[in-house]
C-alpha cells in the first residue's frame, strides 16, 4: 500500500486555509518566511499533481521520494531544528506509529504526572513551561472541514479540485491522522518554544530515570519529534 502522508502534507501546507494553523501541528515558521516556503510547496504541487485528479498521479517510488524530498527542502532555509524534526516525524508517521506507540504512551503518562504533581528535582521554571505546553497541546479539535470549505481562494479551489469526490480530504487528514495522533508531538514542539535546550535535556534525563523506576526498563527517546 502506498503511504500518501508526504503527499497529504505537501497539499495541506500549500493551502491558504491551513496557513494560519501550522503551529497547531507543531510547525513554526516566521510569518515573513512562510510565503517562500509555500511558494516552494506549490511548485511541487504544480509539478506533480495539477492538471489531473490526485488519483491519476504517478505513485511510483521515484515520484513519491521526489515529493517527500521537495516537502522537506521547502523548510530547509526557513524553519528551525524543532520544526524540521516534527516534519520528519509527520512524514514518517506511517512507518513509525506502531514502533513508537508504547514509548509515546509512557512519555505522555509521565508528563501528566509532572503536570499534576510537579517534581522537586526539576526547576519551577521548567514545570511551568511543561504545564503551559501540555495545556496548549490539549486544545480541542477545530472544525477543519468548515475552515477548508470556507476558503474561496483560487489556489484552494485548485487543490480541492484534485479530489473532487472528497473535497474535505485534507481537512479529514488533519482531524484524524495528524491532530488526534500527535498530541505529544504538539506538546514537545510547544515546549521547545517555552523552555531552553538545557532545561529540555534535564527533562529527558528525568524521563529516563523515572521510566526505569516505573517499568524497570529504559525509555526510547527516539520517538520524540
Amino acid at each position: 500500500m502506498v503511504d500518501a502522508t508526504a503527499d497529504k502534507l505537501l497539499l495541506l501546507l500549500s493551502t491558504d486555509w491551513f496557513a494560519p494553523y501550522w503551529s497547531s501541528i507543531g510547525l513554526y515558521v516566521a510569518q515573513d518566511k512562510k510565503g517562500e516556503t509555500q511558494r516552494l510547496l506549490r511548485e511541487e504541487v504544480r509539478r506533480s499533481f495539477l492538471g489531473r485528479t490526485y488519483w491519476r498521479a504517478a505513485f511510483d517510488a521515484p515520484r513519491i521520494e521526489s515529493t517527500s524530498g521537495a516537502l522537506l527542502a521547502a523548510f530547509e532555509g526557513t524553519a528551525g531544528d524543532a520544526t524540521k524534526q516534527t516534519l520528519l516525524a509527520l512524514v514518517g508517521r506511517g512507518q513509525l506509529v506502531q514502533e513508537s506507540a508504547r514509548e509515546t504512551w509512557l512519555l505522555s503518562t509521565m508528563t501528566e504526572m509532572l503536570v499534576d504533581s510537579g517534581d522537586e528535582s526539576l526547576s519551577a521554571e521548567l514545570i511551568d513551561a511543561i504545564r503551559a505546553a501540555w495545556n496548549l497541546s490539549q486544545i480541542g479539535s477545530m472544525n477543519w472541514r468548515e475552515i477548508c470549505e470556507g476558503s474561496s481562494t483560487e489556489w484552494d479551489q485548485s487543490v480541492r479540485s484534485l479530489t473532487p469526490d472528497l473535497p474535505c480530504w485534507l481537512a479529514d487528514f488533519v482531524a484524524t491522522e495528524i491532530k488526534d495522533m500527535d498530541q505529544f508531538g504538539m506538546f514537545w514542539s510547544e515546549l521547545h518554544r517555552l523552555a531552553t535546550e538545557s532545561m529540555i535535556d534535564g527533562l529527558k534525563g528525568w524521563y529516563k530515570a523515572t521510566a526505569l523506576v516505573l517499568t524497570g526498563e529504559d525509555v526510547d527517546l527516539r520517538c520524540i519529534p
